[in-house]
Formats: C-alpha cells, sequence, structure tokens
C-alpha cells in the first residue's frame, strides 16, 4: 500500500470525499476487479489517509458511544442468524463498520485510566523487546 502513497496523496488533494464515497461503495457491494491491493486494504489505507489530512479524530463518534455499542451487538446477533443467506456479506460489512467505531470508542475508555494505559504499554515493550528484534505488526480485525 506504501507505493500507493503518491497516488492516495494526488487524489486527497483534488477529489478526497467523492473517492472515499467510491471505494466504500466498492468495498461494501464487494466488486473490485483487481486481485491486489485487495478493496478492504486499499479502502481502511485511502480512509485513514484521508482522516488524518483532513485532521479529524478517530474518536470523532464517541458521543455516540453506548448507541455504536448497541447497534454492533444487534447486528453481530443478526449476522450470526442470516450466515448463507443472499444479504449476510452486507450485514457483515455493516458490522465491520461498527465494530470499528465500537472498538475506537472501547479503547478510549482504556486509554483514558493511566493505570492501565502504562500496564498496557509496559506488557507490550517487555514483549517486543522479548522477541530478540523481530519486528511484529499486529492489525486487529474486530469481525471476522
Amino acid at each position: 500500500m506504501v507505493l500507493f502513497t503518491p497516488v492516495i496523496s494526488l487524489i486527497l488533494n483534488k477529489i478526497p470525499r467523492l473517492f472515499l464515497l467510491v471505494i466504500l461503495v466498492l468495498w461494501f457491494f464487494n466488486f473490485w476487479p483487481i486481485y491486489i491491493p485487495s478493496v478492504a486494504a486499499f479502502l481502511f489505507f485511502y480512509s485513514g489517509a484521508y482522516f488524518a489530512h483532513r485532521k479529524v479524530s478517530m474518536f470523532t463518534l464517541d458521543r455516540f458511544g453506548i448507541l455504536l455499542m448497541l447497534s454492533y451487538s444487534c447486528v453481530l446477533l443478526i449476522d450470526t442468524f442470516t450466515k448463507g443467506d443472499m444479504v449476510n456479506s452486507y450485514i457483515h460489512n455493516i458490522g465491520i463498520l461498527l465494530g470499528i467505531a465500537s472498538m475506537l470508542f472501547a479503547t478510549r475508555g482504556i486509554v483514558g485510566v493511566n493505570r492501565a494505559k502504562r500496564y498496557l504499554l509496559w506488557r507490550r515493550d517487555f514483549w517486543m523487546m522479548s522477541q530478540n528484534g523481530v519486528s511484529i505488526h499486529y492489525c486487529p480485525s474486530p469481525v471476522v
């Protein structure tokens, strides 16, 4: 994805919102004519660049946090009961978006507690030092 950075920079300066909408629709309906990069990788890479470029906080939706968590729980149940149905992929994609917003809301609460933050950061640093210089990148997925 890093190879696409100049192209993404150009798009961010010319048609940022339209492109975000187009790539979101392509991801939602699972239409992507090329194999690499995947539409999900491109969408989330571009959306991160878009929000960073516009200086929008990742925690903007936190004011709807409880509603997001409840909606996410409902969508997870619906996703579970519609496995195999034709509409399940769309419900699953809605669950991914709600799950990302819900997990951001949940992590903000954890990071806000200094004691928990220090504990988690210390554990991560200790774990990374124990890997003998191996660089490991972790990217969690809220809905699999």
